[in-house]
């Protein structure tokens, strides 16, 4: 099995500020796979030396780190290798990512927390932790800030998070999961795994996501629950990006 085979290293200096005034944030983001990344070959690989560079410059009391990834990989499980992310958007494997953040004289060292988050809650998580003010937008910033749980140990009390890939959106609360498969658009129409049925997973009672109780009578109140989440987000999440990506294949298409 190979090395981490990529990992990206983002700093920002915030404009007209100095040290005294605003912290640096280093994004440390690996491209490869959280078994990988935090068991198998380990994570050190990516930290240590960005962590050594800062600490050489006289920086990391200055400076936010966060290490994070994109997903994570089967490495066998379900009987897949790596992200196989075409109509399996579901699984833990993939889903449950480190996140870490070091803030030198402000974030606890060594807390962990089982808080419901997401990539999206990094942007307004810095926002806040800077204290910085954003011009007005046109669409909201999506994701939560996760600076109270982060600094003083607070909960998000959030009920549930989405994640959504072209061909399945998955809702995920503290104990159970539901996958559903969705239209995947011209985008993607060979992605197209309805027929293939839903998934729900009671967390507590399969930890490894292998009984598959969509079908279960004693679970369809949590069920359209999780469903009713999912319609909320759609409702109050703009599309945006989704939408462009959209118009642009018809566009291709109608061009052909």
């Amino acid at each position: 099995m190979s090395k981490i085979t990529f990992s990206l290293a983002l700093m920002f200096m915030m404009a007209g500020t100095t040290f005294a005034q605003k912290p640096n944030v280093i994004i440390l983001f690996s491209d490869q796979h959280n078994k990988k990344v935090m068991g198998f070959e380990g994570h050190p690989d990516v930290i240590t030396p960005n962590l050594d560079q800062l600490d050489e410059a006289g920086l990391e009391e200055e400076t936010i780190v966060i290490y994070t990834s994109d997903h994570g990989d089967f490495v066998g499980n379900h009987g897949m290798v790596e992200k196989a992310a075409a109509g399996q958007n579901v699984y833990e494997d993939i889903l449950n990512i480190p996140l870490i953040f070091k803030y030198p004289g402000k974030a606890k060292k060594g807390e962990r927390t089982a808080e419901l988050v997401t990539l999206a809650d990094i942007l307004p998580t810095l926002i806040d932790m800077l204290e910085l003010n954003t011009p007005a937008f046109k669409y909201p910033i999506q994701g939560e800030s996760m600076a109270d749980v982060i600094l003083k140990n607070a909960s998000m009390n959030r009920e549930y998070v989405i994640s959504e890939s072209w061909s399945q959106a998955t809702v995920i609360t503290k104990n159970q999961k539901l996958g559903m498969m969705i239209d995947p658009t011209v985008v993607h129409e060979n992605w197209d795994y309805r027929d293939f049925g839903d998934m729900f997973f009671d967390m507590e009672k399969d930890p490894l996501e292998t009984d598959n109780r969509i079908s279960d009578k004693k679970y369809q109140e949590d069920i359209n629950k999780l469903k009713g989440y999912y319609y909320e987000f759609v409702k109050n999440t703009p599309a945006t990006g989704k939408d462009e990506m959209v118009n642009q294949k018809m566009i291709l298409k109608e061009t052909k």
